[in-house]
């Protein structure tokens, strides 16, 4: 199991609730099930949805994946044969000690059998398990997408516990190595397959992989070696961001397991909704209305851009419909500029009843006048 954010692919946060989380799977479904959605990755990223929901959705699950990440969900104890869960745990095992990353265990079992280069297949030293990220959606306006802006996140993450400075061990005490493992984290074991006896590697049950048993336990974190904790951080959300945009902030994840490094911030940037425009993916269109006689006349009106007004000439003759492009005054794009603003022309006429008798009269004999001609 890739060590990827559950949370994230849902687009739930850290605190939904069940209900919330069902409800999120159930709208992925809708929009990414193979059989409505005919995109060449929809169902990779149906396999994703279903393996983050399957998580989350199980209370068990999802305590063991909030305390270690998707390393917590790896273990397959008394396993010894090539089921899923023992395959999921090699390939991540290979990838980590710098083997090949075809996705297939079977290769690297191959190469010891033939006469080529053979590798080392169990690991000398336990690895730390990497924290998980934190998936945040930030609301911003149109002027502050294209300004930029502050922002403050309050977080509730998993940290270093301060006491025991991550080992989990008590104040004052170490933790033993394992001596199931050695401390290595990981045994090897030998099993009877259709090739031969193949030498396998688990992670050790004893330890879990951390390669430490901790007699004592620290009282703060209860052996975790990480504790929860609210923090309120500032962060910049940098200007011309188009929308949808994921803004990584290295280290404002929670914190790792046995030395693993910190997860990150995943912040995605949605734009706040302006009534005043017509948003067509990041070009905006506005209507403009103006009465049927400076549609005849010409004019001038005032357009309300995102940063503020501008002066716009209607020329005489202009017909309803009709639309003038201001380059550059929409919204940005995925290519870093900024899209165009749309300006269509709506001409305003009048209800014959709301007319009275001189405006009524003045028309009558326009419309005189132009049928002369």
């Amino acid at each position: 199991m890739a060590n990827i954010d559950f949370y994230e692919v849902l687009g739930v946060d850290r605190n939904a609730t069940p209900d919330e989380i069902k409800s999120a799977y159930r709208r992925l479904v809708m929009k990414y099930h193979p059989d409505v959605n005919k995109d060449a990755d929809s169902t990779q990223r149906m396999t994703e949805i279903n393996e983050a929901y399957d998580v989350l959705s199980d209370p068990k699950k999802k305590q063991k994946y909030d305390m270690y990440g998707t390393a917590g969900l790896n273990e397959t104890p008394g396993s010894g044969g090539y089921g899923e869960g023992f395959s999921s745990n090699m390939n991540d095992f290979f990838r980590q000690s710098g083997f090949s990353n075809s996705g297939s265990i079977f290769d690297d079992i191959f190469s010891a059998f033939s006469g080529g280069n053979t590798r080392q297949q169990y690991r000398t030293k336990p690895m730390g398990r990497p924290g998980s990220n934190i998936p945040f959606t930030t609301d911003v306006t149109f002027k502050e997408a294209i300004q930029g802006k502050k922002i403050k996140i309050n977080l509730d993450r998993f940290v270093v516990c301060e006491s025991c400075g991550g080992s989990g061990a008590k104040k004052g005490t170490t933790p033993d190595t394992c001596s199931t493992c050695k401390g290595g984290g990981y045994v090897q074991q030998q099993q009877q397959s259709f090739f031969g006896v193949v030498n396998s590697i688990s992670e050790c049950p004893t330890c879990g992989g951390t390669g430490k048993v901790i007699k004592d336990k620290c009282p703060d974190c209860n052996g975790f070696g990480r504790i929860r904790k609210e923090s309120t951080i500032e962060l910049d959300i940098p200007p011309s961001i188009p929308e949808g945009t994921r803004i990584r902030y290295p280290g404002y994840g929670n914190a790792g397991i046995n030395g693993g490094a910190v997860g990150d911030l995943i912040v995605s940037v949605r734009f706040k909704q302006d009534t005043r425009y017509i948003k067509d993916g990041s070009k905006l269109i506005y209507k403009c209305h103006i009465p049927f006689t400076k549609a005849i006349l010409g004019t001038t009106v005032s357009i309300p851009t995102i940063e503020g007004s501008e002066k716009m000439k209607i020329l005489p003759g202009t017909q309803s419909g009709e639309e003038v492009v201001l380059k550059g005054k929409g919204l940005p794009n995925k290519r870093n500029r900024r899209d165009d603003m749309v300006v269509r022309i709506v001409v305003d006429i009048p209800a014959s009843k709301s007319l009275n008798k001189n405006q009524r009269k003045a028309l009558e004999e326009l419309d005189q006048s132009l049928s002369l001609n």
